[in-house]
């Protein structure tokens, strides 16, 4: 139907669809339940890119936790270091000792 172009969901359209974030967190939640990591890597990147603060740090981004979640949990630990880098949240700062 009209969503997808070029074999590729529009993100802009995939959030669209789902008003709250706290929907999207939940979709991220069941992805890594079931052990999907590309799909929650990707539900979160978009949500990010959609919701990015002027400050620009992925850090003290509300979902920073639950990505870099996401890139260790699927094996990419360096991925998940480089987005709680700088975190000032003492519950990001355990995520951030186990990807070092």
């Amino acid at each position: 139907m009209g969503l997808r172009g070029g074999g590729r969901v529009h993100s802009v359209a995939l959030l669209s669809l789902i008003p709250r974030m706290e929907e999207v967190e939940a979709a991220i939640q069941r992805a890594l339940h079931t052990h999907d990591y590309n799909t929650a890597i990707w539900l979160c990147e978009q949500a990010h890119a959609a919701t990015v603060d002027p400050s620009g740090r992925l850090a003290d981004h509300p979902l920073s936790l639950t990505l870099a979640t996401c890139y260790y949990r699927s094996g990419k630990p360096h991925r998940a270091y480089a987005v709680l880098k700088g975190c000032t949240k003492p519950e990001h700062k355990f995520l951030f000792a186990l990807a070092w």
